[in-house]
């Protein structure tokens, strides 16, 4: 079934040359399209976290950033995420989309910029010619108390427990017992990760666009209602506007080779990746005593891990060994409610590999996925075995795999390199 709907995959794309080729030749006669200066047939492509995805927005396929540049925007954007996933994925996420070529690629994830380098390189090889955009976002959670460096949540959960963020009398409180003086921006980690950022964009050829924050960080934190939705961690609708226009500015100077390379799927000749996370699709075949695929969140899906351990078929479409990863649910700060488990993979004797489920996320109860490099796998299928050795409060979560080039290192989520 697979094979057959990529083959009329494939059919579609092709049947589509003749138009793209026509859309190439009026790529720099520009119109005004929804309010923005912007040519409608520029192919738009973004990866990025909840916030590229349109978490909070009334319509997220209308409301978010790509959808205001383009209406036919193929938003590729994974609540909870890293840019660890689709550097891995790249080929498996983009033959999902309507289109083989894209012309701007848009990259926002606020919080981890882990492999957004490696992410960029793959882009560029594939898409020579592509306009990439590294969109940087902020939000209030990213403020500090200027004396203890205390981060913002951890402070008013010490103080004032019981208050919850997303309500006026969060916002009250620090207004009225606190003074512009003693709040900060992580300027530390904030400098280490633009240095990162500007690097990855120059190496590639890109942008970088910032989201405008306030002057000081007390403004941020009292003043940032209107770019922010109500949990004030997802930018708003008004928030998802001021992105589309800013990053509309530059792609409307920008000069596109016509017509545009397509390159190769870089190291490795490309990936085949399974990922349920957000439809509760696309789960590998699987055995164990009560292990299941649950939704355990609005639109959020996993693989539950009994105790009893579970079996999972991993396949390996390429003539050759490839490197699995395991993508899974983790939280922070520590001690997570997910059990660490232990992962078998019977192939040339490799060590079992354990799962850590705890982060060092800045932000309370944060949970999000994290990417673990496992082990070889020959052509064809392998079992793998997984085996939790906590009996905690949450069950072990599996959110997808990947079957994709060795990079010699884990790709767990983290902050910044600073």
């Amino acid at each position: 079934f697979r094979h057959a709907a990529a083959q009329g995959l494939r059919q579609q794309k092709q049947q589509q040359a003749p138009e793209e080729e026509q859309r190439r030749r009026q790529l720099n006669h520009h119109h005004h399209h929804g309010g923005l200066v912007l040519n409608p047939n520029l192919k738009i492509i973004a990866f990025g976290t909840s916030h590229t995805y349109g978490a909070g927005l009334t319509n997220r396929s209308t409301l978010a950033f790509p959808s205001l540049l383009s209406p036919d925007a193929a938003n590729l954007g994974i609540r909870a995420s890293s840019p660890s996933y689709p550097a891995l994925c790249l080929q498996t996420m983009i033959s999902k989309t309507a289109y083989e070529q894209y012309d701007v690629i848009l990259l926002e994830f606020i919080l981890w910029a882990h492999h957004l380098d490696l992410l960029a390189k793959r882009l560029r090889e594939r898409y020579p010619d592509a306009l990439i955009i590294i969109i940087e976002l902020w939000n209030p959670f990213r403020i500090a108390r200027a004396d203890t460096n205390e981060m913002v949540l951890t402070w008013m959960e010490r103080n004032y427990p019981g208050i919850k963020y997303e309500t006026p009398e969060y916002t009250n409180r620090i207004q009225m017992l606190t003074q512009p003086h003693e709040w900060k921006f992580q300027e530390e980690a904030e400098s280490g990760r633009e240095r990162y950022v500007q690097e990855t964009a120059k190496e590639v050829g890109g942008f970088v666009y910032h989201l405008p924050r306030m002057t000081t960080a007390y403004e941020a934190l009292v003043y940032q209602n209107k770019i922010f939705g109500v949990d004030r961690n997802h930018i708003s609708e008004y928030g998802h506007g001021i992105v589309a226009n800013g990053v509309a500015n530059i792609i409307n100077n920008h000069q596109f080779r016509l017509p545009p390379r397509l390159g190769t799927w870089g190291p490795g000749g490309g990936d085949s990746c399974l990922n349920w996370f957000e439809t509760g699709e696309d789960v590998p075949t699987f055995h164990g005593i009560n292990s299941e695929v649950r939704r355990f969140a609005p639109t959020k899906y996993s693989l539950e891990i009994s105790m009893a351990g579970t079996a999972i078929q991993v396949e390996n479409p390429f003539p050759t060994d490839r490197t699995l990863y395991l993508m899974y649910m983790v939280m922070g700060p520590p001690p997570s409610p997910y059990p660490k488990t232990i992962v078998t993979l019977p192939y040339n004797q490799q060590p079992n590999v354990e799962l850590d489920t705890t982060t060092k996320l800045n932000t309370l109860n944060a949970h999000v996925t994290r990417v673990k490099q496992i082990g070889s796998v020959p052509p064809g299928s392998t079992i793998v075995h997984l085996f939790p050795v906590e009996d905690l409060a949450l069950p072990f979560r599996l959110t997808g795999l990947a079957v994709s080039f060795d990079l010699g290192e884990d790709l767990q989520v983290q902050t910044p390199p600073v």
